[in-house]
């Protein structure tokens, strides 16, 4: 280090400062400083530290002190002895002279301080030196006024705060699924402020938070307000999705595709009632309106697709939902017909195919003269099973003949057992009606205007009961009443089928039978006739028929023993009848359950409708003269047209009243069926 020596006497003078902080140093090894000492002087006019001198110049009169280091080189700074007031601590302190004046720096009396620098100045006239101390006086820093928050922070957020000053609000936006309520904010303050709550404690934040910032000075506050929101998510997802009418059906989603897989259970039809459906999104997103390739098909049969919005409202995604059927699991055969391959016309002497099928076997009823070595089957089974031997593959029926079905899933195998057995007969009740006349068309409670005299010169049977369900099908090898049991009356047959059926009982019994069927044309892969012209002459028919309109009323009413009831059996309709007010189950019923009119006769009101033979009179023309042994109209020449039309008689379940009177009927084509049209057979008795 540098020293510093006293080349000249020095005049006596007197030094004032003003204490600041200093860069002084307490090293140990530092030597001694020069230390000057002054007596107080007067009218000091300038002070300069030029060329190693430092010259002070006080009333005209100038005092200059050479200084140069020991080796006498140049000096620009000096190191003084400064003794700070009330402490009797010396600190070197570091010295220098601009612009006329001694500049020192000195430590601070507080560590608050800033750096500062004193102006010392000369004065007074003495002439002699006497050594004093330097004093130093320190003035304390003004404290702050500042009352701000500078920086507002959490770990959770998602971005930086937004300190609006002016406002005296912050805005913090945290990460969703963040716990708002247990929040620990980071606060940084104006310098020497103080803030409330503090930095680092644990506030709820689901509502807004007041801080309160006191500047250094204790009087300067600011009150801030504190809002936090949770980040919107930008997840636009489909969690689930699910057709809701049974059987239920979770959608498979691939999230990689964005697609919904529906696995629907096998239908022979596809499941409209797929429209029902629910489905979960991600929180706080929202789902537009699934958008169907055709508006009336809202089956997912055809894809479709929904939209996802993510709740930030930016975020889209689209998921195509497709559904497949899938494989059928059923393994059964569902009917075997003899037919033409051709024309759909039924196999002479094959009867019907009738399956059972909890046993697995099915019965082929065959005429007894047939020849069963050839007879070829079509055979309907669950939709894509495989069938061994195959449909339509001549089988020599003499042996009971085996198949075996496989399901579309290959999972169920079935064996059936198909048997031939001949058909000598079935049980048919009938009640012998004796010839006579009645007013056709009079009832006690509502006469038709048409009413007239007509008389029946042949004895006939009518069926007891209205043709069973069991007897059809044994006969006819079909069964399609919406209702099932063998006891209850068949449904859901055209005039074409009852008419079929007299015939083949007609063969069954051994008796000619009464219609002639020609023109014929078959649905197809039914053997069922969808049209023909039908010949019949009631004097001679021999083999069973439908009764004629005539024959039908006079039975009804009770024949030669009626006693007037306005229904078929009694005055009370719930007790001969089934109709809409004792038939709740909105069904037909087994036949015979109600009390039977005069000649032993059942539900000859109410329960089902009954086709008669007879063809609509046309409209105006219907007689009012005497008739003998009438069969309606004439039926339209070659095919049947729109005015063909035949009767049905006694009214169903469904009727009222009124509608079960036995004088009331209604026309219908004869191609035509329903739930609640059956009939009952009839037979000239010789």
């Amino acid at each position: 280090m540098k020293k510093f020596r006293n080349i000249r006497r020095i005049f006596a003078m007197g030094i004032f400062a003003a204490a600041a902080l200093a860069a002084c140093s307490d090293d140990p090894d530092t030597p001694d400083p020069v230390t000057l000492g002054f007596a107080p002087l007067s009218g000091v006019e300038n002070v300069v530290f030029s060329q190693n001198k430092l010259t002070v110049t006080a009333s005209g009169a100038t005092v200059s002190i050479g200084l140069t280091d020991e080796d006498g080189g140049a000096i620009s700074n000096l190191n003084l002895a400064a003794k700070v007031s009330g402490t009797g601590e010396t600190a070197w302190c570091k010295a220098s002279v601009e612009a006329g004046k001694l500049r020192l720096a000195i430590d601070p009396y507080t560590d608050k301080e800033t750096e500062r620098t004193a102006d010392v100045e000369v004065f007074s006239d003495a002439t002699y030196v006497t050594p004093v101390s330097l004093t130093v006086v320190q003035k304390a820093q003004p404290k702050l006024t500042a009352s701000s928050i500078t920086a507002f922070s959490f770990e959770e957020q998602s971005g930086p705060a937004t300190i609006d000053q002016e406002a005296l609000t912050i805005a913090v936006t945290v990460t969703r699924g963040t716990d708002v309520t247990r929040l620990v904010p980071t606060i940084e303050v104006s310098e020497g402020a103080t803030v409330s709550p503090a930095s680092g404690a644990e506030q709820d934040f689901s509502q807004p938070v007041k801080y309160t910032v006191t500047a250094e000075d204790g009087k300067s506050r600011s009150e801030y307000t504190v809002t936090v929101s949770v980040a919107k998510s930008s997840e636009a997802r489909l969690l689930s999705f699910r057709v809701t009418t049974e059987p239920v059906v979770e959608g498979i989603i691939d999230e990689e595709n964005h697609t919904v897989l529906l696995k629907v259970p096998y239908s022979d039809q596809w499941p409209w009632y797929y429209t029902y459906q629910e489905y979960e999104i991600s929180e706080g997103a929202t789902a537009g309106e699934i958008q169907f390739v055709d508006s009336w098909d809202s089956s997912f049969k055809d894809p479709a697709t929904i939209t996802i919005t993510a709740e930030d409202g930016v975020t889209q995604v689209t998921y195509t939902i497709m559904a497949e059927m899938l494989p059928n699991p059923n393994a059964e055969i569902t009917r075997m017909l003899f037919l033409d391959p051709e024309t759909s016309a039924p196999t002479p002497g094959v009867y019907s195919a009738l399956l059972d099928a909890e046993a697995k076997t099915i019965t082929i009823y065959v005429r007894p003269d047939l020849d069963r070595s050839s007879l070829t089957p079509t055979i309907n089974c669950s939709a894509n099973a495989e069938l061994t031997p195959a449909s339509g593959t001549a089988q020599n029926f003499s042996s009971p003949v085996k198949y075996t079905v496989t399901s579309e899933d290959g999972q169920t195998t079935v064996e059936y057992t198909a048997t031939a057995v001949e058909l000598t007969d079935v049980q048919v009740e009938t009640v012998d009606v004796e010839a006579g006349s009645f007013i056709l068309g009079d009832h006690p409670k509502s006469p038709k205007e048409n009413k007239h005299e007509v008389t029946l010169t042949k004895d006939f049977a009518i069926g007891k009961y209205e043709m069973t369900q069991d007897v059809f099908s044994k006969v006819m090898g079909f069964n399609e009443s919406t209702v099932m049991g063998d006891d209850l009356p068949v449904t859901g047959v055209t005039w074409y089928d009852a008419a079929e059926f007299c015939n083949r009982l007609s063969e069954i019994k051994g008796l000619e039978p009464a219609y002639r069927f020609e023109q014929v044309t078959y649905k197809q892969g039914s053997g069922r006739i969808s049209s023909a012209v039908v010949v019949y002459d009631h004097s001679s028919a021999a083999g069973y028929r439908l009764p004629t309109d005539a024959e039908w009323e006079f039975a009804a009413r009770g024949g030669n023993r009626s006693e007037n009831y306005v229904y078929a059996g009694g005055d009370d309709a719930n007790e001969v009848s089934w109709n809409r007010n004792n038939a709740k189950d909105e069904q037909p019923h087994p036949v015979g359950t109600k009390q039977p009119n005069e000649l032993g006769i059942h539900d000859m009101s109410g329960n089902v409708y009954e086709w008669v033979y007879d063809w609509k009179w046309p409209y105006g023309k219907e007689p009012t003269g005497p008739e003998t042994d009438p069969t309606g109209a004439p039926g339209p020449e070659g095919l049947p047209s729109w005015e063909d039309y035949r009767y049905q008689r006694g009214g169903d379940f469904k009727c009222s009243d009124s509608s079960i009177y036995y004088i009331y009927s209604r026309i219908n084509t004869p191609d035509s069926k329903g739930d609640g049209i059956g009939f009952r057979i009839a037979l000239t008795k010789k």
